[in-house]
């Protein structure tokens, strides 16, 4: 996938299938790390109508996002806060309750003015709330808030001009890295391609939810019968699988029946394929009348809640259903960490594998780890030699990977008296060319601007295979006009030269990187800092610690005639008491 450039939790969490009636609804549902397959969802009535609120400038509401403000707000209106809006731009709204049964709070406000279809989460790292929402359709932006109802302008997340879209709205944010990557966040949101006029699902990355890299491939896009359109796209990942759930339009009306498909952990594009699964069928009387559209999903206890908007486009009211939930038994799948799914590495008697092995609310846990070489009998279990036996805690164990080739490897692991959850199957490839090495002989140094500094390194690579090197240069303050770094980036030995046009000190860190095509994904590394003053004088008395003498008045670094004349004018000032005083 292509990601472009970057724009400065109340999980959907169903599986299954269920066929929503006028009063009742059944489903399949799994909520994170376990839930029974099997749970009975009943329809409980309408959560929100617009006739029963005092103050809201549209007959419509849609898009609910629920959070438990009693979590991080002091003295909250109510243990909930539930976020919606019309549909068209008109501002979002709250309503707060003590139960997710309601009854429901109207706040009366308008909090952001001009936004439509909320999405908030609490974001940890950062202590607040994140809202994304849109005033209009070309982008989604963002406001935080602490409190849940005082909401400050962020930025943009993500835009339509990034991907070539009329829109880009409708998010809904999770935290969940994906294979390669290396993000904390995804964002899901809608957004109909212009070049073919099909509006789909498409994805973006974050570190940190704040800055977006959206993907210019949508993720998926509308099967045959879904009338070129899906909406109110959601995430849940469920044994070991991604499901990405969304809205037909199969109403007409944007929005209808709710179906999934599977992604793979790379999140590869699935297109208009993958098999299509549907989830809700809505009826056609009220208040569904044939169409879900922007539907959440809530766990609280024992109890599973399904908030969704729900009827005709610009007259939605808010629905909500429930099931039981049965008290979760705790199951742990050990991830791996080196080495990594796929990885080359030298060949070595001694191989560490490492794992981790932190079991939820810090049970005992004990791993079987099977090791091997053949891959039909390690994927199927068979012949894989057991090199760790229920052993309690253990995350390493250290393997014979003498012989070029790929090796198997899998952790089991059983907490309690629960059954032993079997682990992946991972893979890594030996090789007897070993990986490249850097060393940078320079130590950190001090220059000043403009003054060059020739740096030594090696790079040993005994290797036939292809190598691949180069530096790169981190400055102080990254992006400053005032300050260039000048040097070969393919040269072993380069020679750099930084301007600094700041007027006082930069460090500049550079790392020479090196690898070679039988480790692809292992890199050898190394950095230097240089610390570069604005000229020699400040360098010599800042750096040095070099005192400036009495002679040198004005600190130039140089005894000469400006000095002489700064003494000069001076000269013969008297300032010898003239007459006495009181002390």
């Amino acid at each position: 996938m292509t990601y472009l450039k970057p724009m400065a939790i109340i999980c959907c969490v169903i599986f299954g299938s269920c066929l929503v009636g006028a009063d009742t609804a059944t489903m399949n549902i799994t909520v994170n790390a376990y839930v029974p397959p099997v749970l009975n969802f009943d329809y409980q009535g309408v959560a929100l109508h617009y006739d029963d609120l005092q103050y809201m400038p549209r007959n419509d509401l849609v898009h609910p996002s629920i959070i438990k403000a009693a979590d991080h707000i002091a003295n909250p209106l109510g243990t909930y806060y539930m976020y919606f809006s019309p549909h068209v731009h008109t501002g979002i709204f709250m309503a707060y309750s003590d139960s997710m049964d309601g009854p429901w709070v109207e706040h009366g406000t308008n909090l952001i003015s001009g936004a439509a279809a909320p999405d908030i989460r609490w974001i940890e790292e950062a202590g607040t709330y994140y809202m994304w929402a849109h005033t209009s359709n070309g982008h989604t932006d963002m406001w935080s808030s602490t409190n849940g109802i005082d909401f400050t302008f962020e930025g943009t997340a993500v835009d339509k001009d990034n991907i070539g879209s009329k829109n880009a709205t409708y998010t809904r944010v999770y935290e969940h890295g994906i294979e390669g990557i290396g993000n904390k966040y995804i964002m899901l949101y809608t957004a109909l391609d212009l070049s073919i006029d099909i509006r789909s699902t498409w994805l973006a990355v974050s570190d940190d939810a704040i800055t977006w890299f959206q993907d210019t491939e949508p993720l998926v896009m509308p099967a045959a019968g879904e009338n070129d359109a899906i909406y109110g796209s959601s995430f849940l990942r469920m044994d070991n699988k991604n499901y990405i759930f969304y809205e037909d339009n199969s109403s007409g009306n944007s929005g209808g029946n709710v179906k999934y498909v599977l992604v793979d952990d790379a999140f590869t594009p699935v297109g208009s394929g993958g098999e299509r699964v549907l989830l809700m069928d809505p009826p056609t009387g009220d208040p569904a009348d044939d169409r879900y559209r922007g539907g959440e999903f809530y766990h609280e206890d024992d109890t599973m809640y399904y908030f969704s908007g729900a009827g005709r486009k610009y007259r939605e009211v808010i629905v909500y259903f429930t099931a039981y939930l049965p008290p979760a038994v705790p199951t742990f799948t050990v991830d791996i960490i080196s080495p990594r799914d796929g990885d080359t590495v030298s060949i070595s008697d001694s191989l560490p594998l490492i794992w981790t092995n932190i079991a939820p609310n810090g049970q005992p846990l004990f791993v079987d780890v099977l090791f091997g070489t053949e891959p039909d009998e390690a994927l199927a279990g068979y012949d894989m030699a057991l090199v760790v036996d229920n052993i309690e805690d253990a995350n390493t164990v250290n393997v014979d990977a003498s012989g070029a080739g790929t090796y198997y490897w899998r952790v089991d692991n059983t907490i309690g008296d629960a059954d032993t959850v079997v682990g992946k199957v991972w893979s890594f490839t030996t090789t007897n060319d070993p990986a490249p090495t850097v060393e940078i002989h320079t130590p950190a140094m001090m220059t000043w601007s403009d003054n060059s500094v020739t740096l030594d390194a090696t790079i040993t690579d005994s290797g036939s295979s292809l190598l691949t090197y180069g530096w790169t240069a981190v400055p102080d303050g990254i992006g400053n006009p005032n300050i260039t770094v000048d040097f070969d980036a393919g040269a072993e030995d380069p020679e750099v030269t930084v301007t600094n046009l700041t007027g006082s000190m930069v460090t500049v860190s550079m790392t020479l990187i090196a690898f070679d095509d039988a480790h692809p994904g292992e890199s050898a590394e190394a950095s230097v800092e240089i610390d570069v003053y604005p000229d020699a004088c400040e360098m010599a008395k800042n750096g040095l610690g070099t005192p400036v003498p009495a002679t040198d008045f004005n600190a130039d670094c140089i005894t000469d005639l400006l000095d002489f004349a700064e003494m000069a004018s001076a000269w013969l000032d008297d300032y010898a008491a003239t007459e006495a005083v009181d002390r």
